[in-house]
């Protein structure tokens, strides 16, 4: 017969290693990527349509430096950031978390569109970069409801 006090502790000691093994993955890394200040926007490759409401919409394909564009960290607490995104005179409020292994997630939004950006901060020989790839929509009552996907690189100025 098993004793009910053995199945408590056996209990308790599963729920204490599920804890801490996941306490663990949130740990932070040894040294915390400085975000803060204005980064250089740069489409790698995407695809975007215009406006899906068309029903003969052909997908524009685009690479280089979008003219207007600004992502500027203004406020970090460890690993969490908050800015904005400027695009021409729009501004997109944006958010995101740095994770352990250095991978970046923000997220941007106005009251007509969304961006969600996937990234990795590297630093090398004084140069900050974030690649990664971004996805956006904006609202089906925007004046062109469009939907994009890019390759993306920011670099620190």
């Amino acid at each position: 017969m098993k004793s009910p006090g053995l199945n408590k502790h056996i209990g308790g000691a599963v729920i204490a290693w599920v804890l801490i093994a996941a306490g663990f993955s949130y740990a932070k890394p040894d040294a915390v990527p400085n975000l803060v200040g204005e980064w250089k926007f740069t489409v790698v490759n995407g695809v975007s349509y215009k406006d899906v409401r068309a029903p003969d919409a052909e997908p524009v394909f685009a690479s280089g430096v979008p003219e207007g564009v600004r992502l500027v960290v203004s406020q970090q607490q460890g690993l969490i950031f908050a800015g904005y995104l400027e695009v021409e005179t729009n501004k997109q409020w944006l958010t995101g978390v740095i994770l352990t292994d250095n991978s970046i997630l923000m997220q941007s939004a106005d009251s007509a569109s969304r961006n969600f950006f996937r990234g990795t901060y590297t630093a090398s020989r004084g140069k900050k970069l974030i690649k990664g790839i971004i996805t956006g929509f904006e609202e089906l009552t925007a004046s062109e409801p469009g939907i994009g996907s890019e390759y993306f690189q920011l670099v620190k100025k």
